[in-house]
């Protein structure tokens, strides 16, 4: 039997005042006809504003994902967050693990 792990991991912030600003902005420029201002732009990480209350921030830059070169006979993989370089505005980290097995 073999199993595939596949990990994601992404950072999230809550919805604050800071939130429902920027949203504001953004579909003003929309409604205007006008190129939304960078700075709004990277605040939603250029998708689109949602009535989400989880905001998801790209934290990629802070996680690696590694296989254990040590015990090579099993599947152990690790994966690694540099917590310490997180940007501020994440409130907590989620780990999604998907595994698929095969006869």
């Amino acid at each position: 039997m073999r199993v595939d792990l596949g990990v994601y991991v992404s950072g999230v912030k809550l919805k604050d005042d800071q939130y429902d600003k920027m949203k504001a902005v953004y579909w003003a420029c929309k409604e205007a006809g006008i190129a939304v201002p960078m700075e709004v732009r990277m605040y939603f990480n250029d998708q689109m504003p949602t009535d989400d209350e989880l905001i998801s921030v790209d934290i990629s830059d802070f996680v690696s994902f590694a296989d254990n070169r040590e015990a090579p006979d099993k599947e152990n993989h690790t994966v690694t967050i540099n917590v310490k370089e997180l940007p501020k505005d994440v409130d907590c980290v989620i780990v999604h693990a998907n595994a698929k097995l095969y006869s």
